[in-house]
């Protein structure tokens, strides 16, 4: 044995070595993943804000009572209520379907109940206001519940447009 070969460190095998860099690189591993639960753990949870709307105008208020109105005399068959709160001349759904809603007693053949779930988007227009409304279909009948099953969650919008006849709002169109 010579001077040099003593004074040589002495390595570990090869495998060793990778061993030993695999178990060092898991370990650092785990203690980053350990810092990073404990601090989601830790962090106070982020909390959303809430945006007060303005209560509904006196007019917004006025026209959903309307739609409202109109809504349940139709399924009730109230010919004269219908009638009352349609506007002379009625376009879009209201127009295709108002033969329906006057000649049917039984209630325009009410398979179905609308559950208004509530109003928003009102506009005054022109000549009168345009309110979206969000409802339900609660079936009576087996045809009322396969309607109601089409719709994405059973659940339906709608746009109204009103105008003003004789200073009276009155329902003459749904989009």
């Amino acid at each position: 044995m010579t001077a040099a070969d003593s004074a040589a460190p002495i390595r570990p095998p090869q495998r060793h070595r990778v061993l030993h860099g695999a178990l060092w690189t898991i370990a650092v591993l785990g203690l980053l993943t350990a810092a990073v639960v404990m601090a989601v753990t830790l962090w106070p949870a982020t909390r959303a804000e809430l945006t007060e709307t303005p209560q509904p105008s006196a007019e917004q208020l006025q026209a959903e009572q309307i739609v409202t109105d109109w809504i349940e005399a139709a399924e009730r068959g109230d010919v004269e209520t219908v009638r009352r709160l349609t506007c002379s001349n009625p376009t879009g759904t209201i127009a295709r379907d108002f033969n329906e809603y006057i000649t049917d007693p039984s209630g325009y053949g009410v398979e179905r109940h609308t559950h208004i779930d509530g109003f928003f988007r009102y506009a005054k227009t022109r000549d009168g206001a345009q309110i979206d409304m969000m409802h339900r279909d609660i079936g009576l009948t087996d045809k009322g519940r396969e309607h109601a099953a089409a719709a994405a969650n059973n659940f339906f919008g709608e746009t109204y447009v009103l105008v003003n006849e004789d200073g009276q709002l009155k329902v003459c169109g749904a989009l």
